[in-house]
């Protein structure tokens, strides 16, 4: 392209001329054209704004309700699945936290179920199922303990001081223990008073697995790692009884007991607690053979009679309202009264209340019908004490080697069903 000079015109409303080649451009025309331009511009954007305002405005006005209607729905309906499901979430967590502790428990349940199975295994003989058993011997007469020395020459008991606290520790643990919870009251006492304190730093072993055991421990502070062939089962806290096993049955230490922390326990040594057993046991010997002396159909008995009598009775107690016997159950026991009252009722076929037919105190009997052949129980007995009843108790094979030839008893019971039958 050439540019051409083609002159300067004065003439304002041209004032320029510049032309390239083909092309020749004026100043003034060029300005017109661009005015023109623009204002065809300005008329389509008036008429295009216009347009879009209607069409804006037209959409806004139609569509607009139903926008303010469903929008706050809509927004409502998503915050309320959002809370819902965040509620869902908290209810799901603490499900799963009560179930993991569920979970806690039962293993713990499991470890303490398997230490006490250990235990009883380790005092009862095992039997393999193919080894063939022996018939059971008859049951013998229970013997005398004459043997054994008299009550005045057993060896004294020393006791220890405690405060209420640690007295009240003491007898908790061992009726919390499955093997010492069903002494007697009395020797629960004794064990308290002679148990002495004993203290043992971290670290140190209080029992050995395999030694044989002649303290037997109650933990008042601190806690104690158990194992067994060097692998842990278990922590135990105040207020559990260690080592009782040794001393019940003469077996040999079945686990490791080691203080994870500073400990401070209560111990009674084998001696000792023999002691207070054969105390116990002969001071329960002399009264119930002196009970069964009171006892009418007992007294006239030799005192070797009275004595084996007395070896073999179980004392059972009542709290008032309690049935000791229930008319057409199967007995196999019989009862003497050693405290408190009990009251016999008998149901009739057509009447649904019982009738009352005598009261029964200390030094009277009950039960002997069905051990001598008769299964059902013909009357009820009901404990009739506000203190409860304590009754001694002798089941079917001894009372038939021991008492079933006692003839007041039979005599005693025709004239009763004789009455009944009136």
């Amino acid at each position: 392209m050439h540019r051409k000079d083609c002159g300067l015109i004065n003439d304002p409303c041209v004032s320029m001329r510049v032309c390239f080649d083909s092309l020749c451009f004026s100043s003034t025309q060029q300005r017109l054209a661009d005015e023109e331009d623009a204002s065809q511009l300005q008329n389509t954007s008036v008429f295009n704004n216009n347009t879009t305002g209607i069409t804006v405005a037209t959409i806004a006005e139609s569509i607009g309700p139903q926008i303010g209607a469903n929008q706050v729905p809509v927004r409502g309906q998503a915050m309320d699945t959002l809370r819902d499901l965040q509620e869902l979430l908290r209810v799901k967590d603490e499900r799963i936290a009560e179930l993991e502790g569920v979970l806690c428990r039962r293993d713990a349940e499991i470890q303490d179920l398997r230490s006490h199975l250990d235990k009883f295994l380790s005092v009862l003989p095992f039997k393999s199922p193919l080894t063939p058993t022996k018939p059971r011997p008859r049951k013998q007469r229970a013997q005398g303990i004459s043997a054994e020395p008299p009550l005045q020459q057993l060896a004294p008991l020393v006791f220890y001081h405690k405060n209420e606290r640690s007295r009240d520790l003491i007898k908790a643990a061992i009726l919390d223990n499955d093997f010492m919870k069903n002494l007697e009251l009395t020797q629960i006492r004794e064990i308290v008073d002679c148990m002495y304190p004993v203290t043992y730093p971290a670290g140190s072993l209080i029992i050995t697995e395999g030694d044989v055991g002649s303290t037997v421990y109650v933990m008042e502070e601190g806690k104690v790692e158990v194992s067994r062939d060097g692998k842990y089962l278990s922590t135990l806290a105040p207020g559990k009884v260690l080592g009782e096993l040794a001393i019940l049955y003469n077996c040999k230490r079945t686990a490791t007991i080691t203080a994870a922390t500073d400990c401070r326990l209560w111990g009674i040594d084998r001696s000792s607690f023999q002691t207070i057993m054969m105390r116990t046991g002969l001071s329960k010997q002399a009264e119930y053979t002196d009970f069964l002396k009171s006892v009418p159909i007992f007294k006239n008995l030799p005192e070797e009679t009275l004595i084996k009598i007395s070896d073999v009775l179980e004392e059972t107690f009542y709290n008032n309202g309690d049935y000791i016997i229930r008319q057409g159950a199967r007995g196999d026991t019989f009862f003497i009264i050693s405290r408190g009252q009990v009251r016999v009722t008998m149901k009739q076929p057509d009447n649904t209340e019982e009738k009352y037919i005598r009261t029964l105190s200390k030094g009277d009997f009950f039960g002997e019908k069905a051990l001598q052949g008769d299964d059902l129980r013909t009357a009820n007995i009901v404990a009739d004490d506000p203190e409860g009843v304590n009754c001694l108790v002798i089941d079917r094979e001894t009372f038939n080697q021991l008492i079933s030839s006692l003839d007041e008893i039979r005599t005693r019971y025709k004239d009763e069903l004789v009455e009944r039958r009136r």
